[in-house]
């Protein structure tokens, strides 16, 4: 009967993280999928420049659908896109947890490549969308001084900090990627994980054999003292 293979536990860990990764791509693309349809489906878009409303959840994303040609198609493109990375990892997660011999490679290009994609889309958030979502935050600052002039200097320091806030998220976000990233490709790439994918059993040492006891087991070695008589004398 073959021997099972020992699971590692960075291989467990490696599974857990990317079925947890896996799990937030995918709602992270549903959620900004519905969120882009809305915009593209709306028919107040050519009057995304009104007064914004309160209670108007999707004034930002018309908004900036307006600074952007093109933004709704390119929202929902990346929507599908980290929607195939989140599926895609779930499964990677499933099948490194069950030792496939494919899953460790596929998993590590699977993450190499998701890294880029991310590191690119970050590059064009921070340039692109961010400065016009803090144009739309000043926006808000500016509606809302004329309806409540009381208000504005509390708004106007509210809106500073959400501002500062979108690259301090931003840049954490691109922080968790890195590190998460560089923490799978480290774990799948040890030898004891390597072995455990190829199918190597891990077999204990052997321990050395044990010596028989010696009937003198008990009795110090003092000086002076000799263990009792066998009761066999030596001939002369």
């Amino acid at each position: 009967m073959p021997q099972a293979v020992n699971r590692p536990g960075t291989v467990m860990f490696v599974a857990i993280v990317l079925f947890l990764f896996g799990t937030l791509y995918t709602l992270n693309a549903l959620s900004s999928g519905v969120g882009a349809a809305i915009v593209a489906a709306s028919a107040d878009a050519a009057d995304a420049n009104a007064k914004i409303q309160p209670g108007d959840i999707g004034a930002m994303l018309r908004f900036i659908a307006t600074e952007i040609p093109g933004y709704v198609p390119i929202s929902l493109g990346i929507a599908v896109l980290d929607f195939i990375f989140g599926i895609t990892q779930l499964i990677c997660g499933l099948n490194v947890l069950r030792l496939k011999p494919f899953a460790r490679r596929f998993t590590i290009g699977l993450i190499l490549v998701r890294l880029i994609y991310v590191l690119g889309y970050d590059a064009f958030a921070t340039v692109v969308v961010l400065p016009i979502e803090i144009r739309y935050f000043e926006r808000q600052a500016v509606d809302m001084q004329q309806a409540d002039p009381q208000q504005a200097e509390a708004a106007r320091i509210v809106m500073n900090i959400a501002s500062y806030g979108v690259y301090a998220v931003l840049a954490f976000k691109v922080f968790v990627e890195i590190f998460a990233a560089a923490l799978i490709i480290i774990l799948l790439s040890t030898a004891r994980t390597k072995a455990a994918f190829a199918g190597i059993v891990e077999t204990p040492p052997e321990e050395p054999p044990q010596k028989p006891p010696s009937q003198y087991v008990g009795y110090d070695d003092e000086e002076g003292y000799s263990p009792p008589s066998t009761g066999i004398q030596e001939r002369s």
